[in-house]
């Protein structure tokens, strides 16, 4: 290369900018590459998902029992439903913009 031939400043960035791409690029691959299924987070113990079923059922006990209290309630006919007309005040009118 001769001395009078220079290569542009603008072309030094591009390439470095380049390079800074590729590796974020390679970067980002590799972290997903590796990242865990949400299978994976898992725990395998088959006693521990025996646990958690029971413990499933019962929540789902309990919760039918609140449910069946709740209808209880509303077959007793104690239960009132009062519904109230609330009136619409009309709006106000736009603000004038002079």
């Amino acid at each position: 290369m001769k001395p009078d031939e220079r290569i542009p400043p603008r072309t030094y960035s591009t390439i470095v900018m380049m390079i800074f791409s590729a590796v974020v690029a390679v970067a980002a691959w590799e972290a997903l590459r590796r990242w865990p299924s949400p299978a994976g987070a898992q725990p395998s113990n088959p006693l521990n998902a025996i646990a958690d079923r029971r413990e499933i059922i019962q929540e789902i006990k309990i919760t039918n029992a609140k449910l069946d209290r709740i209808l209880a309630q509303l077959k007793s006919g104690t239960t009132r439903v009062v519904v109230e007309l609330v009136e619409k005040t009309p709006a106000s009118p736009p603000a004038r913009q002079d």
